[in-house]
């Protein structure tokens, strides 16, 4: 009897051995993949619609705020940099009638956010706050840069712009076009 169960631990052995190379067996092989990435040709810029919310004048300069969301796209892929350009007409009454001051509207922050891309690096002198207005939008100005290195994919531009209705101002409805412009450099 012994024998015999010398034999099936021998079997029982070898079976285990075998299973256990077969789960600890592995093979490889190398493929070569590349992949030739296309660069785009230039960056664009889109911002949506702002609106203010009404208030009650009250005799005194009061300050209304808009945020002013630019999606900007920059698919060159050689983080070369970029800058927007903003300019503005005065905001006027529907008809004409009215308008503000054309120094009205300056802008105080920028925020940003990259959600599929780098976020941008700005040197400190590339934000103004007076945005330029007229009748006629006048030469747009540089309202930020992102530097060389940086800003590449999507990013999320917000300035927040401010703009100073006198005590002495008409009611009204009051609307501006603004122009976002960009550039291919900082």
């Amino acid at each position: 009897m012994r024998k015999l169960k010398l034999t099936l631990a021998g079997i029982s052995t070898s079976f285990v051995l075998t299973a256990l190379m077969m789960c600890f067996s592995t093979s490889a092989f190398a493929a070569g993949i590349g992949a030739d990435v296309q660069a785009g040709t230039t960056v664009t810029a889109t911002a949506s619609d702002a609106n203010i919310s009404p208030f009650t004048l009250n005799g005194h300069t009061r300050n209304a705020t808009y945020d002013l969301p630019i999606t900007v796209v920059d698919s060159r892929g050689d983080a070369s940099g970029w800058s927007l350009t903003m300019t503005s007409t005065t905001f006027a009454t529907s008809d004409d009638s009215h308008e503000l001051a054309a120094d009205a509207s300056t802008l105080s922050t920028v925020a940003l956010a990259a959600p599929d891309g780098t976020l941008p690096v700005a040197s400190a002198e590339s934000v103004v706050t007076a945005i330029p207005a007229g009748t006629s939008a006048p030469t747009a100005v540089k309202i930020f840069s992102a530097d060389a290195g940086s800003g590449m994919g999507t990013t999320t531009v917000t300035p927040t712009v401010h703009i100073a209705i006198p005590g002495s101002a008409y009611a009204g409805s009051y609307t501006s076009t603004v122009t976002i412009g960009t550039n291919l450099a900082p």
